[in-house]
């Protein structure tokens, strides 16, 4: 893993650290699942919110399962990197994971289209303050019509995890690297 990798993925493992231990388990991912549905306006007593933390017990029980190497129900920032390194497998669930989880965190009201102002409050959401997140959408939105679309995200997530091009606009996808 090079180093503008390794940034983006420590960017992405803080995000998912909800409780700041340094290892994320299911509460941190069933926290993203409530913010979700908080975004989205769901309230907490709806199936669809029930729906919403479950898709991320989802997510959990396949990360824990190709990276939770001592089978304590939490995976440190060093077995998440271990298993990103093991190989393409994990790698492509991994994309698919981050590809559903930027749709439903960024879609806010599920059209199929993420604007500048669904950017901004899930910036804002995961406790980024970004002056210039304005100029990050504008990168991200490859051709310029003011939206992210389904598959200009997943090029984006596929930038972000893959590309080692400091310039590669995916790579701006949780904000400037600097």
């Amino acid at each position: 893993m090079n180093k503008i990798q390794e940034k983006k993925l420590g960017r992405l493992f803080s995000i998912l650290d909800r409780n700041h231990n340094h290892a994320v388990d299911r509460s941190d991912y069933e926290a993203v699942g409530k913010q979700v549905a908080a975004l989205r306006g769901v309230s907490e007593d709806s199936p669809q919110y029930a729906q919403m933390v479950a898709y991320m017990g989802t997510y959990w029980e396949a990360l824990a399962q190709r990276a939770d190497k001592d089978a304590n129900g939490r995976v440190t920032w060093t077995e998440w990197v271990e298993s990103m390194e093991s190989g393409s497998a994990s790698m492509q669930q991994t994309r698919a994971q981050m590809v559903g989880l930027a749709a439903a965190l960024l879609d806010r009201d599920g059209d199929g289209q993420i604007t500048a102002a669904d950017y901004v409050k899930l910036v804002e959401s995961v406790g980024y303050q970004m002056a210039d997140a304005d100029e990050v959408f504008s990168r991200l939105d490859r051709n310029g019509d003011g939206k992210i679309d389904t598959s200009e995200l997943g090029m984006l997530v596929d930038e972000f995890l893959f590309s080692a091009d400091p310039d590669a606009p995916g790579n701006w996808l949780l904000g400037k690297l600097s």
